[in-house]
């Protein structure tokens, strides 16, 4: 309450204050009770006001004894208020000439007395009246209007942590809302000079007024500001704490930047408030993030009161991401449009109430936005891209993913107004071949491309979207799902795309052998290819595709594509060169087996990672093969699902990889055991990671593999080993002090007792088990 007295010269002592609010009361009561009759029942509760909704300090019988006082200095956190949220605050025009007044009176010094204050009697009313919490009957117009006098950011954060209801009430008053002491009279003038010394800009008078109007409209042209003379954010250096809200806010190329993640209950308007404010004299948050809120975890949740909050407290706002907020709508994106004019980066995950309003919103008021996130957002259609690509000038990043109001009109203003974009993303969406030939025309700048489940489009909006004058500059190309995808199709974007080094084909059943080798000719700049479930490319069009991609390729990824088989494949069939390969990633392709592998084998010299997962027909001898040819500088070794693989082909992993393997994972190799895993552990000086998951490994085996590996191994992974027992858990203390995780989940034989015991011991390991 003393903080609040500072409202007024006059108020020194706590009695005066109390003797105030008294008057006030009945000034209020007597001269303003139409307010009173204008809310009704609405305010006459007291509970609405106090921190737990119940008569919290209705009656302050005991000074020393204020911890149920709504008037405290702390804040307990409580998520629930007394009023809605999501309602504005605005003293109707009406009332406003009788609160000013009101409050003028209050604060306005009075004419020294002959007599001291200090020996004045308390007035008449505060004597017959009890020590009621007499404020917090007033409505929230009344309170808004005593805080406007409140100059400091100290006595506003004194005042906004004494309950939630005045947080609240805090944190939607924008800044201009306050008055300040700027112009009022000659001594706030030399003070408002002396906070604008302090931050390096001139002490004149005229120069000061300039800067601060200034930075109230938004105007960063002053040589001062150009120059990036901006205020000093830290709280141990930053002496002015009388300079008005809006000039807290510091430019981007000095601002320390505040974070601050909100998951769970933790997810709430009254949380959001109070960061809002508590980070208000550092320049305000940097960067939010959201996730879940009353979605997740029963808690009240995020709504549009807490991004007014932040709206109005976080000018300094660059990077929002709200994930699974089913609450917030377009009011709360407006408030982030109008008040925080640096965002840059917004990400919105499953949030169905925010619709084209909002995002005008944002396009519209956030001039620096260069990226922009939209999945699942169900009410987002066209008209809010339209606005994205009429004012986002500088935008360099687009996605949007499953937001079915969204068509061809939308991504066609993207494409025509966003010219400086570089990454685009498109995914389940209702987009027809007119859309995408906009896009392929006034798309130059375009680098990065991931077109995914798009419905609509075929053969020849493929086609057009390559043929325009865009898209050349391509370098990483996706496309999931499309029906579009033809020999045809695929030879005009290598014709095109001729610095492409990325290209993704996923479900592409149109795709064949001679489309797959006219793009490979056609591109020689290609160092990734990843092909998943294209069925119609066989083993020979691969092959023939690798033999034209003129050595650059260094890394194929195969995935289900069950085309590529041996039946009919000979060895010598195939004369290949020496590849550039340094990652062959073979995965789940059915029929493939020692035939292809054994060509890979001897034209692959580079390879560094080898990932042989799911090929459930690949035998000792197709690995002793391409170990002979590719494994002498083998890094990373996947054998996960290879059940036909014995210790043969880890003997021969030892012979051949044992100067640079650090990563080795035999995951479901059931035939592996002991003699090969200690040959592993002797021979491979390297190592550093090993899986050997439902293997047959015995606790002798993992004796020889911690002495010999022990200080350097930094994962270790036993899960399903049916033959461990407790003794190799006392093994694996004592040899593997630097063990950061361990994973001994579904071992039958390994007790509780014992599990308890390693994991006291090892405190800096990640032990998973059960």
């Amino acid at each position: 309450m003393c903080q609040l007295g500072g409202l007024a010269d006059c108020m020194q002592r706590q009695r005066d204050v109390i003797g105030a609010y008294v008057g006030a009361a009945e000034s209020v009561a007597q001269g303003v009770g139409e307010v009173f009759k204008r809310f009704g029942t609405g305010h006459e509760k007291v509970e609405e006001g106090c921190l737990y909704g119940d008569l919290n300090g209705r009656v302050l019988k005991d000074a020393h004894r204020i911890e149920d006082s709504p008037q405290r200095a702390e804040w307990t956190g409580e998520e629930g208020f007394g009023f809605d949220s999501q309602e504005p605050f605005h003293c109707t025009a009406r009332f406003r000439p009788a609160v000013a007044a009101f409050v003028e009176s209050i604060a306005e010094p009075k004419k020294k007395c002959a007599h001291s204050r200090d020996q004045r009697p308390l007035p008449t009313a505060a004597s017959k009246l009890p020590m009621l919490d007499l404020i917090n009957f007033l409505p929230d117009e009344c309170l808004q209007e005593i805080f406007r006098y409140l100059p400091k950011l100290q006595d506003r954060c004194a005042c906004a942590f004494v309950c939630t209801r005045w947080l609240m009430l805090q944190s939607h008053m924008h800044q201009q809302d306050f008055k300040t002491s700027a112009v009022k009279s000659e001594g706030s003038l030399q003070q408002h000079s002396e906070c604008v010394r302090l931050v390096g800009i001139s002490s004149d008078p005229k120069k000061a007024h300039n800067y601060s109007t200034a930075l109230q409209k938004g105007l960063h042209h002053l040589p001062e500001v150009q120059q990036g003379i901006v205020p000093i954010v830290s709280g141990k250096d930053y002496p002015g704490e009388d300079k008005p809200r809006v000039e807290r806010q510091p430019e981007r190329a000095t601002m320390r930047e505040l974070s601050q993640s909100l998951e769970g209950r933790k997810a709430s308007d009254v949380r959001l408030a109070f960061v809002a404010l508590g980070t208000l004299s550092y320049g305000g948050l940097g960067k939010l993030t959201i996730k879940g809120g009353a979605a997740l975890n029963g808690g009240n949740g995020v709504g549009n009161g807490g991004l007014l909050a932040i709206g109005n407290c976080c000018a300094a706002l660059r990077c929002l991401s709200l994930w699974d907020c089913l609450k917030v709508g377009d009011e709360g994106l407006q408030a982030i449009g109008n008040g925080c004019h640096l965002l840059e980066n917004l990400d919105l995950l499953k949030c169905p109430k925010v619709g084209n309003a909002g995002i005008k919103a944002i396009a519209k008021g956030c001039p620096l936005l260069s990226t922009i996130s939209l999945d699942s957002c169900r009410s987002v259609g066209d008209e809010g891209l339209i606005a994205v690509g009429k004012w986002s000038s500088v935008m360099l990043s687009v996605a949007v993913s499953n937001c079915g109001l969204v068509g061809s009109n939308g991504i066609a203003a993207i494409g025509a107004g966003c010219k400086k974009i570089k990454m685009l993303k498109l995914e389940r969406l209702n987009v027809s071949d007119e859309g995408l030939t906009l896009l392929g025309e006034h798309c130059k700048a375009l680098e990065r491309m991931k077109l995914a489940n798009l419905q609509g489009w075929t053969e020849a909006g493929i086609i057009s979207l390559f043929k325009g004058a865009g898209l050349q500059l391509l370098k990483s190309l996706s496309i999931f799902g499309c029906l579009g995808i033809t020999d045809r199709s695929l030879e005009e974007v290598g014709k095109v795309c001729r610095y492409l080094k990325l290209c993704v084909l996923s479900q592409c059943p149109k795709l064949t052998d001679e489309g797959l080798k006219a793009f490979m000719q056609c591109c020689p700049c290609l160092v990734r290819l990843q092909l998943q479930r294209c069925n119609a490319i066989t083993h020979k069009g691969l092959l023939a595709a690798l033999i034209l991609c003129q050595g650059n390729l260094q890394t194929l990824r195969l995935s289900e594509c069950n085309g590529v088989q041996d039946q009919g494949l000979l060895p010598t069939e195939f004369q290949l060169n020496p590849l550039a390969l340094k990652s062959l990633q073979i995965l789940y392709c059915k029929g493939l087996g020692n035939g292809y592998l054994a060509v890979m084998g001897h034209c692959c010299p580079s390879l560094e990672h080898l990932n042989l997962s799911g090929l459930v027909d690949v035998t000792d001898e197709a690995v002793m093969m391409i170990l002979q040819g590719s494994g002498r500088k083998l890094e990373s070794l996947n054998l996960s699902g290879c059940i036909k693989v014995s210790n043969v082909s880890i003997c021969a992993v030892a012979k051949y990889c044992a100067k640079h393997l650090t990563r080795l994972v035999l995951d479901g190799c059931c035939n592996v055991g002991d003699p090969s895993l200690k040959m592993v552990a002797i021979e491979c000086k390297a190592l550093e990671e090993l899986d050997a998951s439902q293997t047959a490994i015995t606790d002798d085996g993992v004796r020889t593999l911690v002495e010999a590996r022990g200080p350097f191994l930094q994962t270790l992974t036993l899960s399903g080993c049916n033959f461990l027992t407790d003794h190799c858990l006392s093994l694996i203390e004592q040899s593997c002090p630097f063990l950061g995780a361990l994973n001994l989940k579904h071992c039958p034989h390994l007790t509780h007792v014992a599990l308890n015991i390693l994991e006291s011991h090892l405190l800096d390991c990640v032990l998973l088990y059960g």
